[in-house]
């Protein structure tokens, strides 16, 4: 019998077969070991007991014996007398007892006789050749009878002793005698019992200890070697048990994993005689669950195929070719038609024809006898017997088809048919329509997956107020036009319009009537347009337009003229009209640019040249407005790059009191040397600052330098009683100028009251909270507000009585028409300055030039002059010089 190769086939040739054989050796050797074990050890215990319990009765018997022995020699010595013992009469019995005997004086520590210590002789340790001995001492009268006792007659021969054992005497920790052999072998462990001899009452000495140590034994050395045999055996009737269950459980297994793998790798091996036990139910069922595993698997490969098309974005056609192909390869008809129903009524339906002899799929249009039958329920095969006439049926007859099977998988706004056509119907047709109709179910997701692309590529593509194409979109049609017009020789304008003051629309009325205007405005903009002309919403209220029809600037002015007169008429949104105007700006191709970037971009920088001349305009690309454009960039790029470096340099134009000609004040003006272009006029810088954002940090910069040399003007002796420093509006509104003035004064150390903030009477106005809150906290901590260019902005009086502010300077503009003191200006100027006196209010009038001038402004109540007529602006280091000839002057 060959139960080798069977017992490695089966257990040891598989993982499951060798765990499960450990696991059956381990349940039966474990607990067998453990119950030997535990009564191994607790026999091992009970004759170690027993081992101790013999050791301690040898060492009482011996220690009883010396006692015994003790006692004799004890009676010997009471009667021996020490005047015998000095006359040599003494008994030769005493040998037998002592092996030496000898007589000295009594002491103070001696027992006396009849004393209670003892009742005979008393035990002593003495000095010996060996070491310590015991020796007896007995008084007799004065004197003290001293016998060292002979240790053969104490402590017996060694012939008498017994050899299983050895004996030990102690006292205390002295040891007095050892002897026996504890019959041990090498390397045996040993046992040790003791047993205490007292000797106070009789011989008035402190106790005795006797050990006795011997062998462990050997008395379980035949237990172990029933214990491993035993083992063997359990360990033996183990392996045989659990190998013939083993196999009896792995052989269907093992046939069983490898009809799995061969199924895995895409081949099922022939199965073997299945039993009638659980295994041969678990084999006949794995055939049958084998064969539908089978036919789902191919489902679900091609279901794969489809949803990697899918997300890979293939079209339609790709998807429907695909799934009438699979059809086909599962169902086996000869002819497979997918009728996809129209996108919107009175368009034609689309048949889908794959012909078992034909390799490439058909598309038909259909828009008569495109259906098999009304009514044909969801998800399930329907016969049909006959077709009405239409394509669909001339479609199944040039197939040659008898039998059809229609099949509506899902729900949808347009229903999807599914017709299977067989020319002889197959006998297993149940199953292999209903793999068919899962496959089916895919067609619906692929439409509706086609349809949320046609939404997203719409939505991506389109902005979702006005429906006009968006950015992205516009960027795109004016690339094609320049493809379409490259290709042809062709020409073409492109129009960039921004509606004016719809920002102030939107902000007043809220975004909502702005939307509604530009829904108004978009669909104006796209009725005035010729049909091929491509209208789209650039973003905000900007809007891009292509015009197909003008090949040079007249006739895309004349274009654009269409547009401004369909806007002429009000556009109604938000329950109210407007006019609304709008500029313009016109790029043509190829002279403006032969790509789609460029030309937009052009298009834009004309029409921002229409805005800067204020709106409602329209403005043909030249090829200066680049250049200036780029000059612009160049320059804000500059001159972040000074503010940045602090190359920003501060002049000074003082203020001179004209009843004295001393200087009370100083204004602090921005200069710019460029590197390369040289002085940059404050009024260009200041604007693009003001433009870009740059306004925050230029102002921040000059608070800066002007209090540091103001405090370098104090901490030289020179005195200046205050600085003024200009601030934008943006500054005002960006709710940081209090807390920037607060730096700049606490960096210099300078008094508050020394700095002084002008600001224009439109920033006041534009801004009033902004004002009234960042002014207050200025004005708080003691620095004072001037009303810069006073008169030139909204003057109004109701405004001026509620504005924080300490200064009013009077602008250049009144004083150059003050004449000779009776013209219509020089009345407004004497009415300033009334008007600051009567609100408390310090007056300074600047762009003075003539003595004149100061005359007349001195005779009305303004003395405080800033002018050429005193000073021009000039840089720290001049007007140093000048505090200095002045203080020195006294």
């Amino acid at each position: 019998m060959a139960v080798g190769p069977r017992l490695s086939t089966a257990i040891l040739g598989s993982r499951f077969g060798r765990r499960l054989f450990v696991l059956f050796c381990l349940a039966a050797l474990v607990p067998a070991s453990v119950v030997f074990w535990m009564t191994y050890r607790t026999a091992t215990a009970d004759a170690e007991a027993a081992r101790r319990e013999t050791l301690r009765t040898g060492a009482k018997n011996y220690a009883l014996g010396v006692f015994e022995r003790m006692q004799l020699a004890g009676g010997a010595l009471a009667t021996l007398r020490a005047d015998a013992l000095a006359e040599g009469s003494a008994d030769p019995v005493l040998g037998l007892y002592f092996s030496d005997v000898r007589v000295r004086p009594r002491g103070g520590g001696d027992p006396r006789p009849g004393a209670a210590q003892v009742a005979g002789p008393w035990l002593r340790l003495v000095p010996g050749d060996r070491g310590t001995v015991p020796a007896l001492e007995h008084a007799d009268g004065e004197r003290v009878v001293v016998a060292t006792l002979a240790p053969d007659f104490l402590w017996g021969l060694a012939s008498e002793m017994s050899q299983d054992m050895r004996i030990c005497m102690y006292a205390a920790r002295e040891r007095l005698f050892c002897g026996g052999h504890p019959g041990t072998d090498p390397g045996e462990r040993l046992v040790a019992a003791h047993w205490d001899l007292f000797l106070k009452a009789g011989f008035d000495a402190p106790p005795w200890t006797v050990v006795s140590v011997a062998g462990a034994g050997h008395g379980l050395r035949h237990y172990r070697g029933v214990v491993v045999p035993a083992a063997a055996a359990v360990l033996l009737l183990a392996l045989l048990l659990s190998s013939v269950q083993i196999r009896r459980v792995l052989v269907p297994l093992s046939d069983l994993l490898r009809r799995i793998q061969g199924v895995e790798g895409g081949h099922a091996p022939v199965a073997r005689q299945a039993g009638e036990d659980e295994f041969g139910l678990l084999t006949r069922t794995f055939d049958a669950m084998q064969q539908r595993i089978g036919r789902q698997i191919d489902t679900l490969r091609i279901l794969s195929d489809i949803d990697r098309l899918l997300l890979g974005g293939a079209s339609l056609d790709q998807l429907l070719d695909l799934i009438a192909r699979r059809l086909r390869h599962l169902a086996q008809p000869a002819l497979v038609c997918i009728v996809v129903p129209p996108p919107a009524p009175g368009e034609a339906a689309t048949l889908y024809l794959l012909r078992r002899d034909g390799g490439a799929i058909e598309q038909l249009r259909c828009r008569r006898g495109c259906t098999a039958g009304e009514g044909s329920p969801q998800g399930r095969w329907q016969p049909v017997d006959t077709l009405e006439p239409g394509t669909l049926r001339e479609a199944c007859e040039t197939g040659s088809v008898r039998d059809l099977f229609v099949l509506v998988p899902a729900e949808l706004p347009r229903a999807v048919e599914v017709v299977l056509g067989y020319a002889a119907r197959p006998l297993a047709i149940d199953h292999a329509l209903a793999q068919a109709a899962k496959l089916a179910e895919s067609i619906p997701v692929a439409l509706a997956f086609e349809e949320r692309r046609r939404q997203l590529v719409y939505q991506a593509r389109h902005d979702s107020l006005t429906q006009l194409p968006n950015r992205l979109a516009t960027f795109e049609a004016v690339a094609a036009a320049i493809e379409d017009a490259a290709r042809d020789g062709g020409r073409f304008a492109v129009a960039f319009l921004d509606l004016d003051r719809f920002k102030s629309i939107n902000d007043g009325l809220g975004h909502g009537s702005g939307d509604e205007l530009l829904v108004g405005v978009s669909r104006r903009i796209r009725q005035s347009l010729s049909a091929g002309d491509f209208v789209g919403r650039f973003g905000g209220d900007e809007f891009c337009l292509i015009l197909f029809g003008a090949g040079n600037a007249g006739e895309a002015e004349h274009a654009m003229q269409r547009v401004t007169a369909s806007l002429s008429q009000p556009v109604r949104a938000g329950g109210r009209e407007f006019l609304q105007s709008f500029s313009a700006g016109i790029a043509l191709y190829p002279g403006h640019g032969r790509d789609a970037s460029t030309l937009i971009r052009h298009a834009d920088l004309a029409m921002y040249q229409g805005k800067r001349a204020g709106g409602r305009a329209l403005r043909v690309f030249e090829p200066d407005m680049d250049a200036a454009a780029h000059a612009r960039l160049r320059l804000e790029n500059d001159l972040r790059d000074a503010i940045a470096a602090d190359a920003i340099e501060v002049h000074y134009q003082p203020r001179v009191d004209s009843r004295d000609g001393s200087i009370c004040g100083a204004e602090a003006l921005a200069r710019w040397t460029h590197a390369q272009s040289g002085p940059i006029p404050p009024s260009t810088f200041v604007a693009l600052a003001e433009d870009t954002g740059l306004i925050d940090d230029l102002g921040a910069l000059m608070l800066r330098k002007a209090c540091a040399q103001l405090a370098e003007w104090n901490a030289a002796g020179l005195h200046l009683p205050n600085v003024s420093v200009n601030v934008s509006g943006h500054q005002l509104r960006s709710r940081r100028l209090a807390e920037t003035v607060r730096r700049a004064i606490e960096a210099a150390g300078i008094a508050p009251t020394a700095l002084e903030l002008e600001i224009t009477e439109t920033a006041l106005i534009e801004d009033r909270e902004a004002a009234e809150h960042q002014l207050g906290r200025v004005r708080a901590f003691g620095t004072t507000v001037a009303i810069d260019d006073f008169g030139t902005g909204y003057s109004s009086l109701a405004y001026l009585a509620a504005l924080p502010f300490d200064t009013l300077k009077i602008d250049r503009s009144f004083v150059v028409g003050i004449g000779d003191g009776h013209t219509p200006m020089s009345a407004i100027v004497r009415a300033t300055i009334g008007l600051a006196r009567e609100l408390g209010k310090h007056v300074v009038a600047e762009g003075v030039e003539t003595m004149d001038d100061v005359q007349h402004l001195a005779g009305w109540g303004c003395s405080t002059i800033q002018g050429y007529v005193y000073h021009r602006p000039m840089p720290a280091a001049a007007l140093t010089d000048l505090l200095q000839a002045r203080a020195s002057t006294g």
